[in-house]
């Protein structure tokens, strides 16, 4: 959390005009957007979760990413490192078999 803290902008900056306080704390705003990346929901579903509007949950979380993608912490290494080096992939297969449900067949009866 604190390598996020130092990456995420910071509320200790003055302010150009009065307005409203921000119902969120940072660490707050920060969870919002590592909720929206691990998921990719809606931006009103991210905000009824944390009971804000969803345009508020779209200007924090568009606040929030463009100084954590900059701060380069949280990239991943590129391709070629990942050829030479010795990195253990796990791979987990999972078979879907497609099985038909059971009917009742219908009857003249019930078609006429």
């Amino acid at each position: 959390m604190r390598c996020l803290r130092r990456a995420a902008p910071t509320h200790n900056q003055p302010k150009q005009k009065a307005g409203w306080q921000a119902k969120l704390s940072l660490e707050d705003q920060l969870l919002m957007t590592l909720e929206y990346w691990k998921q990719y929901c809606t931006y009103f579903h991210i905000g009824q979760s944390w009971g804000v509007n969803e345009s508020t949950a779209y200007r924090i979380i568009q606040k929030m990413e463009d100084p954590l993608t900059k701060s380069r912490a949280f990239t991943l290494p590129g391709e070629k490192k990942l050829a030479t080096s010795n990195y253990q992939l796990e791979v987990l297969m999972v078979n879907f078999i497609e099985s038909s449900i059971e009917r009742l067949k219908k009857t003249k009866k019930v078609l006429q």
